[in-house]
């Protein structure tokens, strides 16, 4: 009937209307009733018996929920939708601030308008925070439906006064699959809800696929998977819709273990920041860089994109939790029995903070705050906690930063030996007040402002830092002159009465030399890293880095050119707005600093080097000019300490540690010494004598008692002499005289034939020899060949032998020739066997023997011989050596030579 009633209208405008009636299915009757403050979660039920289509999944399912709640401050409730599979997905939280209600409050996921963006008591179409998408995943989507609601602060009543759901074939679907240059964080809680404390155990997975390469939050290759225990963190920014969270990395058995993440250093305590109230996305990260750069340990962050149980969450910064660490803050471990001596001064942190969060016992200072004589600083401890800090060390750290503040507030503040400078690192004060006055940061100071000390024997002083918590700073609060890029940041105390700002600063700036520290550190950190080149280029490549995920980012929390807290107006309406007004911000902030820093009265560091001097050559002077950061000196140096040992003018430039900087030069007239130069250690030869030559000069003292430029040594002995010259300058030089030994000329004869005879001396390397045969004949071989011929006989044999020194020595031999041929004589008269022979040999002659001796090759008697008058003898020789020997024999009338051989 009803197709007939609207036949007249245009078919193509009917036909989807039709449908879609047909298809919906309306059920409003989920439980109501009242909402429980106490922070504890109230589940509202809704049982589906029957739905047109089975499952539910992108072509028919959940569309929309619609809600009327009643309550008096929104921003205190969470609200969930849970369906019968246990999935789990967020509709709000932390939207509408103090206003009341939510009447008739429809959420799609198809509406423009996010429900962060709207106001109490939203009575309009929104889009939820969580994606209604998720439901639509096969499931039967019978069975009950669950409205599950948690009031996270006390005080405003409310209640569930109806609410319902509609299925059609106008289905949510989720958020499309990502491809990010950025990595993907996904978190799985399975089911539970994230609450402020505890921790809830969830898995973890990074997608980290490497530089140049794209992560896909479809990925299941992952970087580092495993468990956490995850909760919300933050104080201000916790009531914002993107949640930050902090997590413990996690074992098995849910014990904290240290991790690295993202290249970072392991550790078990992280932070995901939300950053949902800087729109830059950037404003922590550029303070943490910035404090880096300047040489102090912040935060390393990195850059993802979050999923949180399927659900995409934006671009988030995974940066390292403030703790004691060797990478971290890097102070001694204090452990709860270290309460004396060295162990008990250190390390310690503790901040000036909110009291949310870590911390919440500590002590107050003793010096109210700036304009503000009936408040009190208070100091919290954050490490040890305050559930471990024993009273000893908590004694010891509140006497210390007593001291440091009865010293800064006293009389003496600026004497640099007992003023504050023996407690605290005026560098890191420097240094601290500039990233807070860079940024203009409206908390700075007095809130996120932490404090550390190490052991005595590490250095002991008090530090500030590290920097933490400066997303509203760099113009981004509408609060206490924030937005004014002039105007000093410590000085806040006098703009918002109440804003509990130490006076540490202000008193800081009436010391003369601390504000010239600030002249110089100042100038040069601008010249450098602080620059606008090196600050807004920074800016720039970080905001190239996000350029896609910002942009997946701001389609899911839609907040570019709308309110929120505490943005100052007029608002940016990109993102690209947004980075131009941050680099404009440095620019005028930057120029104003510069203007406030350069005109503060400073000195040039005093230094000396001396008075002008003379000297003789071959001395130097050492130049010091005290004890500095850093050195320049005009010959090149840039160490501390200068050797001058030439003539000339002799500058350095010097500077402290806070980069101040002053000269001095000083010159220095050398005059040259007599040049005296006995030459290298030198030797003579045995019985010999040498002589010494000192160069010349006017006089001369030698250490053996002459006066004259030259003396004659014999003996071995160091041997000095001091010469001085017409200037009075004088020069000294000793050598050292030792004596050579005599070569080795020994001769030997190696073998000899008849009248042939082979010479050898012991050693000839490196000498030179000369032989005498004894017949007017000579060698200069080593080793010579020399044949007598019929020249037999005794003869003299000399060898004189010369040494690579110079060195010269003789040895004689007298040698017996035998001349070839002599032994065959008369043969026929002596006979003489066996021969060779070994033990005896047999002498037969035709004629009586009278006498007869055995000799070796050069004439010397073997000491075998006999007297006889037999013409038959047989002699023993088995004492003689194997070789060659000669035997004499004396007949009547001649005398006989004949050779044997000895085996």
């Amino acid at each position: 009937m009803n197709f007939y009633r609207f036949c007249t209208l245009p078919l193509i405008l009917l036909l989807p209307f039709l449908v879609q009636s047909q298809a919906a299915q309306n059920f409003t009757s989920g439980a109501t009733g009242p909402l429980p403050d106490d922070q504890t979660w109230k589940s509202f039920a809704l049982t589906i018996n029957s739905l047109n289509a089975s499952p539910i999944n992108s072509n028919w399912g959940l569309e929309k929920v619609t809600l009327n709640i009643a309550h008096t401050w929104d921003a205190d409730l969470e609200v969930r939708l849970q369906s019968p599979d246990g999935t789990e997905v967020l509709l709000f939280s932390g939207v509408g601030g103090d206003g009341d209600n939510f009447t008739n409050t429809g959420l799609k996921n198809i509406y423009p308008t996010s429900i962060t963006l709207g106001t109490a008591p939203f009575n309009g179409s929104y889009r939820p925070m969580g994606d209604l998408g998720l439901f639509n995943n096969g499931q039967a989507g019978t069975g009950t439906w669950y409205l599950k609601i948690r009031d996270g602060y006390p005080q405003d009543q409310g209640s569930v006064n109806s609410w319902s759901i509609r299925f059609g074939d106008e289905p949510a679907t989720p958020f499309p699959p990502v491809s990010s240059n950025l990595p993907i964080i996904k978190i799985n809680t399975n089911g539970q809800a994230i609450g402020d404390d505890p921790k809830i155990a969830a898995d973890f997975m990074v997608v980290d696929n490497g530089a140049g390469q794209l992560n896909h939050s479809n990925d299941t290759q992952y970087a580092y998977h495993g468990i956490i225990g995850i909760e919300f963190r933050g104080s201000s920014s916790g009531g914002a819709p993107k949640k930050s969270y902090g997590f413990e990395t996690w074992d098995s058995a849910y014990n904290s273990i240290d991790t690295s993440i993202l290249g970072m250093p392991a550790e078990s305590d992280w932070i995901l920041s939300a950053s949902y109230y800087d729109k830059t996305l950037m404003r922590n990260v550029l303070s943490y860089y910035l404090a880096n750069q300047t040489g102090h340990y912040a935060s390393r962050t990195r850059y993802c994109e979050l999923f949180v149980n399927g659900v995409y969450s934006g671009v988030y910064i995974l940066m390292e939790k403030i703790k004691r660490n060797e990478e971290r803050v890097d102070i001694a471990k204090l452990n709860p029995e270290d309460t004396t001596g060295d162990q008990l001064t250190g390390g310690y942190i503790v901040k000036i903070d909110k009291f949310t969060g870590s911390g919440g016992d500590g002590f107050y200072s003793d010096y109210p705050p700036s304009n503000s004589p009936t408040e009190s600083i208070f100091f919290q401890y954050e490490y040890p906690k305050q559930e471990e800090i024993q009273q000893p060390q908590k004694e010891y750290i509140n006497r210390y930063i007593d001291s440091f503040e009865h010293a800064l507030f006293g009389a003496d503040f600026q004497d640099p030996e007992v003023g504050f400078r023996q407690y605290v690192s005026e560098k890191s004060l420097i240094d601290y007040l500039f990233l807070n006055e860079m940024s203009k940061n409206v908390d700075g100071y007095r809130l996120s402002t932490y404090l550390y000390k190490d052991k005595y024997s590490k250095g002991g002083k008090l530090r500030v830092g590290p920097a933490w918590d400066y997303d509203i700073a760099w113009m981004n609060a509408d609060y206490c002159d924030a937005p004014v890029p002039t105007g000093w940041a410590y000085n806040v105390g006098y703009v918002c009465a109440g804003a509990g700002m130490p006076a540490w600063w202000e008193r800081l700036r009436q010391d003369s030399l601390f504000n010239q520290h600030l002249y110089c550190r100042w100038n040069y950190l601008r010249s450098n890293v602080l620059s606008f080149d090196s600050v807004l280029g920074y800016i720039d490549s970080t905001a190239a880095y996000l350029e896609e995920g910002q942009q997946r980012n701001f389609e899911t929390w839609p907040i570019l050119g709308q309110p929120t807290w505490p943005e100052p107006t007029p608002l940016p309406q990109t993102y690209a707005e947004e980075i131009a007004r941050l680099k404009d911000w440095v620019n005028v902030r930057f120029t104003w600093l510069d203007q406030q820093f350069n005109a503060l009265a400073h000195n040039p560091v005093p230094v000396t080097l001396g008075n002008d001097t003379t000297f003789c050559s071959g001395n130097e002077l050492r130049l010091y000019p005290g004890d500095f950061d850093s050195y320049l000196w005009n010959t090149g140096d840039n160490g501390g300490v200068v050797y001058a040992g030439t003539t000339g003018t002799y500058t350095v430039t010097i500077s402290d540690n806070f980069q101040c900087s002053g000269s001095d030069a000083v010159h220095i007239e050398v005059l040259p010494s007599p040049v005296v130069a006995l030459g290298n250690d030198t030797a003579f030869c045995q019985g010999g004598a040498l002589q010494l030559a000192s160069g010349s000069a006017q006089s001369y003292v030698w250490n053996t008692g002459d006066t004259t430029n030259m003396v004659l040594v014999s003996a071995v002995g160091t041997y000095s002499v001091t010469a001085t010259g017409s200037n009075q300058c004088t020069a000294t030089d000793a050598v050292n005289v030792y004596e050579f030994s005599p070569p080795d000329a020994s001769v030997q004869v190696v073998y000899s034939i008849d009248a042939a005879f082979q010479f050898a001396t012991i050693d000839s390397t490196g000498k030179t020899s000369i032989w005498y045969f004894g017949n007017g004949d000579s060698s200069t071989a080593n080793n010579p060949f020399y044949n007598y011929e019929f020249d037999w006989g005794y003869k003299l044999v000399t060898h004189i032998v010369t040494d690579v020194n110079g060195c010269t020595a003789m040895d004689t031999l007298t040698i017996f020739v035998y001349p070839m041929g002599i032994s065959d004589i008369n043969n026929t008269d002596l006979s003489i066997y066996p021969n060779p022979a070994t033990s005896t040999l047999y002498i037969n002659h035709t004629q009586p023997i009278k006498q007869l001796r055995v000799l070796d090759v050069v004439g010397n008697n073997c000491a075998i011989q006999s007297k006889t008058s037999s013409s038959n003898i047989a002699i023993d020789i088995s004492a003689l050596a194997s070789g060659i020997y000669l035997i004499e024999i004396q007949v009547p009338e001649k005398t006989q030579l004949r050779r044997f051989i000895k085996q």
